[in-house]
Protein backbone atom coordinates (compact mmCIF):
# COMPACT_ATOMS: atom_id res chain seq x y z
CA UNK A 1 0.00 0.00 0.00
CA UNK A 2 1.48 3.42 -1.17
CA UNK A 3 1.70 6.19 1.69
CA UNK A 4 -0.81 8.07 -0.18
CA UNK A 5 -3.74 5.37 0.26
CA UNK A 6 -2.18 4.27 3.75
CA UNK A 7 -3.41 8.89 4.33
CA UNK A 8 -6.53 8.43 2.25
CA UNK A 9 -7.33 5.35 4.47
CA UNK A 10 -6.46 6.99 7.87
CA UNK A 11 -7.48 10.55 7.51
CA UNK A 12 -9.88 10.63 5.20
CA UNK A 13 -12.93 10.10 7.52
CA UNK A 14 -16.04 12.40 7.42
CA UNK A 15 -18.81 12.70 9.25
CA UNK A 16 -22.37 14.67 9.71
CA UNK A 17 -24.62 15.41 12.48
CA UNK A 18 -28.33 15.36 12.45
CA UNK A 19 -30.62 16.21 15.53
CA UNK A 20 -34.00 15.57 16.16
CA UNK A 21 -36.84 17.63 18.10
CA UNK A 22 -38.49 14.57 20.38
CA UNK A 23 -41.08 16.74 21.15
CA UNK A 24 -42.44 16.32 17.72
CA UNK A 25 -44.46 12.98 17.55
CA UNK A 26 -43.35 10.59 14.81
CA UNK A 27 -45.21 7.58 13.59
CA UNK A 28 -43.76 4.31 13.19
CA UNK A 29 -45.52 4.15 9.61
CA UNK A 30 -44.81 7.49 9.17
CA UNK A 31 -40.79 8.14 10.30
CA UNK A 32 -38.61 10.33 9.67
CA UNK A 33 -36.23 9.16 6.61
CA UNK A 34 -33.06 10.27 6.20
CA UNK A 35 -31.17 9.14 3.04
CA UNK A 36 -27.65 9.57 3.05
CA UNK A 37 -27.28 8.76 -0.74
CA UNK A 38 -28.99 12.20 -1.21
CA UNK A 39 -27.67 13.83 2.01
CA UNK A 40 -23.54 12.68 1.39
CA UNK A 41 -23.62 11.40 -1.87
CA UNK A 42 -22.37 7.91 -0.60
CA UNK A 43 -23.21 5.19 2.15
CA UNK A 44 -22.12 5.91 5.98
CA UNK A 45 -20.15 3.30 7.65
CA UNK A 46 -20.93 4.12 11.14
CA UNK A 47 -23.22 5.60 13.19
CA UNK A 48 -23.35 6.94 16.73
CA UNK A 49 -26.45 8.38 19.02
CA UNK A 50 -24.82 10.83 20.82
CA UNK A 51 -27.91 12.06 22.64
CA UNK A 52 -31.14 10.91 23.51
CA UNK A 53 -33.32 12.63 25.89
CA UNK A 54 -36.12 10.92 25.88
CA UNK A 55 -37.68 7.79 23.59
CA UNK A 56 -36.97 7.47 20.01
CA UNK A 57 -36.30 4.39 17.89
CA UNK A 58 -33.77 4.20 15.01
CA UNK A 59 -34.08 1.83 11.84
CA UNK A 60 -31.37 1.22 9.16
CA UNK A 61 -31.71 0.66 5.10
CA UNK A 62 -35.25 -0.09 5.65
CA UNK A 63 -38.56 0.62 8.03
CA UNK A 64 -39.49 -2.91 7.35
CA UNK A 65 -35.80 -3.82 9.54
CA UNK A 66 -36.43 -4.15 13.69
CA UNK A 67 -36.21 -0.65 15.23
CA UNK A 68 -33.75 -0.49 17.79
CA UNK A 69 -34.31 1.67 20.69
CA UNK A 70 -31.51 4.86 20.22
CA UNK A 71 -30.30 5.42 23.85
CA UNK A 72 -26.73 7.59 24.38
CA UNK A 73 -23.86 5.62 23.17
CA UNK A 74 -25.66 3.28 20.19
CA UNK A 75 -23.42 2.54 17.91
CA UNK A 76 -23.30 0.56 14.75
CA UNK A 77 -19.67 0.01 13.15
CA UNK A 78 -18.65 -1.65 9.71
CA UNK A 79 -22.40 -1.76 8.45
CA UNK A 80 -23.46 0.00 5.19
CA UNK A 81 -25.89 2.50 6.08
CA UNK A 82 -27.66 3.83 2.80
CA UNK A 83 -30.58 5.59 4.64
CA UNK A 84 -32.20 5.50 8.44
CA UNK A 85 -35.68 6.27 9.98
CA UNK A 86 -36.60 7.83 13.20
CA UNK A 87 -39.33 7.08 15.08
CA UNK A 88 -40.91 8.18 18.28
CA UNK A 89 -43.87 9.32 20.67
CA UNK A 90 -44.05 12.88 21.75
CA UNK A 91 -41.67 14.14 24.44
CA UNK A 92 -42.83 16.04 27.59
CA UNK A 93 -39.47 17.07 28.46
CA UNK A 94 -39.01 20.88 27.11
CA UNK A 95 -35.90 20.77 24.77
CA UNK A 96 -35.86 16.91 24.45
CA UNK A 97 -33.29 16.15 21.49
CA UNK A 98 -32.01 12.90 19.78
CA UNK A 99 -28.54 13.68 18.10
CA UNK A 100 -26.89 11.13 15.59
CA UNK A 101 -23.95 11.20 13.87
CA UNK A 102 -22.51 9.21 10.85
CA UNK A 103 -19.21 8.21 9.55
CA UNK A 104 -17.62 7.79 6.01
CA UNK A 105 -14.42 7.62 4.22
CA UNK A 106 -14.04 10.46 1.49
Amino acid sequence: MSAEELEKLLYNNRYAKWEFDLTVARSRDEPTVVNLIEEIGQPARRLYVLRADDTAYIALNSRDNPYLEAVPGLKIENFYINSFYIWNPASATAGAKLVVVVFWRA
